[in-house]
């Protein structure tokens, strides 16, 4: 698949966007607080958080932050370049263990390993700890590893993955072109998923006919089919939540899982009978619409936060019910198309992350920049500290890579 961000690949396309083909898919340190406040005066408190991890996506890299966060900070650790200065997808040359070409989502397990969607070389990396700069990956997920956006199909096969997860149980879920797939270990590179959503069988790849141009292969939208999925989250029961990018909705799914399920929750469509009908079309900004959903993520109170591309972020407070509506909308973009950004706007927020002790991560990838919200959370709220630019008013992207510039990052998380 050639390379193409999908909001871009939206502006490029007719209101009807037929055969839309889309890539896509959170003073002192906030996180790294002392120890004796957090767990001295406080035992039951979270601990601080030490690094911070950024898919810097067209800089074809991830950055590792240590912690005290701060404005500007330079990173410590460069995963997929052998330094901080160099940004050519894979080095310039094809795949390698430790090469990475426009990463997107990240994740963790319990044991500190870390999971990068390889997006253009269609695969899943995993690093183990602890990270130095330009590191070998230990296990690729995704056969074979290609690169140059021509992804395979199949079983086995990764299909410019958006956004991984991992639950509970160890298990690994990868959100990609039109489906997500969970991986239950022992994990060995080239291994198939146990459990395939958004398709029929694990060889399936089709988008919905209401997401893409009907051609007489494409199944008509339900509650069992996924067109251009992009990020996702799993909730304090198990249940698995997935952005239906281009169908507009956000849909849940409820354990046991099997291949082909139906979800049972779809957030972002009103008025019209749920699952039929795909959701926000335009960049339209509504309580209960979401324009391109992007990434999710669950805060420790169990309310669900959803990134949009046009309509900044959302909150989702339980009980949720289809066709319900936000809470709070927050960080939108600058009222116009020449404003600079701010502490409280955002262009196409892609990652969304909530930290140990509450705070919100997120990736503004159009300005080329990470956000730190602190709570309490309310409308109209300004971010605390910004990582990869100097201030706050400040968006553009790379003039040349460094260890303290972002150009559009995307996953984002603090471990």
């Amino acid at each position: 698949m050639q390379k193409l961000h999908w909001v871009v690949a939206f502006l490029l396309l007719p209101a009807s966007f037929a055969a839309a083909s889309l890539l896509i898919a959170c003073g002192s340190s906030p996180d790294a607080v002392s120890s004796a406040g957090a767990n001295g005066s406080n035992p039951s408190a979270p601990p601080p958080a030490q690094q911070l991890a950024v898919a810097d996506s067209e800089n074809n890299r991830i950055l590792i932050f240590d912690a005290p966060f701060v404005t500007d900070e330079n990173a410590s650790v460069v995963l997929g370049q052998p330094d901080f200065t160099q940004q050519e997808p894979n080095q310039g040359g094809g795949p390698a263990d430790n090469t990475v070409a426009s990463p997107q989502g990240l994740a963790t397990d319990a044991a500190g390993n870390l999971y990068v969607a390889d997006s253009e070389n269609c695969r899943v990396l995993q690093f183990r700890p602890p990270f130095t700069t330009n590191m070998n990956a230990s296990l690729i997920l995704g056969e074979p590893p290609q690169g140059g956006g021509s992804c395979a199909t199949g079983p086995s096969a990764v299909d410019t993955p958006a956004s991984v997860v991992v639950d509970a149980h160890g298990d690994l879920w990868v959100v990609e072109a039109n489906r997500a797939a969970e991986y239950v270990p022992p994990f060995s590179n080239g291994m198939s998923p146990s459990v395939v959503l958004g398709q029929t069988s694990a060889s399936g790849d089709p988008c919905n006919a209401e997401g893409a141009a009907s051609n007489g292969s494409n199944p008509p939208l339900s509650a069992a089919t996924l067109c251009n999925p992009v990020g996702a989250a799993l909730d304090s029961h198990g249940d698995f939540w997935v952005a239906d990018g281009l169908n507009g909705r956000v849909l849940e799914y409820a354990p046991p899982f099997s291949t082909g399920m139906a979800a049972t929750l779809e957030l972002g469509v009103t008025g019209a009978q749920p699952f039929t009908s795909p959701g926000c079309t335009t960049s339209e900004s509504a309580a209960a619409k979401l324009c391109f959903p992007q990434a999710l993520a669950f805060d420790s109170a169990g309310d669900l936060w959803v990134t949009t591309a046009f309509s900044g972020i959302f909150e989702f407070a339980p009980p949720f019910a289809s066709g319900m509506a936000s809470q709070m909308n927050f960080a939108q973009p600058p009222a116009g198309a020449n404003d600079l950004p701010s502490a409280g706007t955002t262009t196409i927020p892609y990652g969304i992350f909530q930290s140990r002790n509450g705070n919100l991560l997120v990736s503004d990838s159009g300005d080329n920049r990470v956000l730190i919200f602190a709570p309490p959370f309310g409308p109209g709220m300004q971010a605390t500290m910004v990582i990869g630019q100097p201030n706050m008013t400040t968006g553009t992207d790379s003039a040349g890579a460094a260890a303290n510039k972002l150009w559009y990052p995307v996953g984002v998380l603090t471990f």
